[in-house]
């Protein structure tokens, strides 16, 4: 009954959560720079020292808006999934 009834009215909260948390992690920031210690740099680290420490405003935005329609792609992948696992649970009830 785990995977006939609990797994699929589950689902769409499953991936909802799934999609914020990669939302969330993709975009971090603090960890990777504390942790790091600079040796270790993810794109929104990368954006930031273009912008701040480099000044280079033009290669910063385009790292920001890689960032933004990357993850844009990735939540609208998830959503899409997670559309179509609800509606095959709906279609097979």
């Amino acid at each position: 009954t785990f995977f006939r009834v609990i797994v699929p009215m589950s689902a769409p909260a499953i991936i909802a959560g799934l999609a914020l948390v990669f939302a969330i992690s993709y975009t971090n920031f603090i960890v990777p720079q504390l942790l790091g210690g600079g040796s270790y740099s993810t794109l929104a680290v990368q954006g930031y020292e273009q912008t701040i420490v480099v000044l280079d405003w033009t290669r910063g935005a385009v790292l920001a808006t890689l960032l933004l329609v990357t993850c844009f792609f990735f939540i609208f992948a998830i959503v899409t999934v997670g559309a179509r696992v609800t509606r095959w649970n709906e279609v097979r009830r």
